[in-house]
């Protein structure tokens, strides 16, 4: 093992045993890699409706911008996530980048760093409860470990109905993201008009960035448009 191979190994240890370290080590390198960048690609919206695609293709795209995932940027809701990350460490895999991405960004905003250049921000909306229900079954460490084996056997329907019912967090997630993470923060209402059903995106023009919102039910045919727009 050469010197350099024996410190990235290292390193890699680090960060999968210490919270702090490994924050401090992502924040670093966001600073180093974007500190200076005044505009960038922020691809904001609540976790479960299929963001990764759209991630991966601005990542192979020619676009010579920052392009970030995030999932908040208003500070009570980072700092409450930061506390479930820190108590559940040992169970989440991969690293919690969009949370790092989030706090890089909005320390940025804090000091007007972001008014300096017109931000671009891409939003996905899904059918609630359908996301409701991924997120159900994705991230269940609420659960008794009782409650676990009746998901991880998935016998009994009318049980785990029961359960998501009763002890999901985040039946009213879906309704009240929009206001806390883009409008107080964004200063973007997307409930004062209405939504263009038929068309499956709509744009938004803030003081700070300018909002692509998606249905991603729709995604498949108006993306080009809409990114084009």
């Amino acid at each position: 093992m050469t010197f350099s191979n024996k410190v990235k190994g290292q390193v890699l240890y680090f960060l999968s045993r210490n919270y702090y370290f490994a924050k401090a080590y992502n924040l670093h390198l966001l600073e180093r890699n974007y500190g200076r960048r005044n505009e960038g690609i922020i691809i904001h919206q609540i976790g479960k409706v299929g963001s990764t695609t759209i991630l991966e293709s601005l990542h192979h795209s020619p676009i010579d911008v920052p392009v970030y995932h995030i999932h908040r940027l208003e500070e009570t809701s980072m700092q409450a996530m930061e506390e479930t990350q820190k108590k559940h460490w040992d169970k989440f895999a991969p690293l919690p980048h969009h949370l790092w991405q989030g706090q890089f960004l909005r320390k940025r905003l804090d000091n007007q760093q972001m008014q300096k250049g017109k931000w671009k921000v891409i939003t996905l909306v899904r059918d609630p409860i359908a996301r409701n229900v991924s997120a159900f079954f994705q991230v269940n460490r609420w659960l008794s470990k009782e409650h676990q084996n009746i998901l991880l056997e998935a016998k009994d329907c009318r049980a785990m109905l029961d359960i998501f019912m009763s002890e999901f967090p985040q039946h009213d997630y879906p309704a009240q993201w929009f206001d806390l993470q883009i409008k107080s923060v964004l200063d973007i209402d997307v409930f004062k008009t209405s939504f263009p059903t038929e068309k499956g995106f709509q744009i938004y023009t803030g003081p700070i960035a300018d909002m692509l919102l998606i249905r991603l039910e729709d995604l498949s045919h108006c993306h080009e448009q809409a990114f084009r727009e």
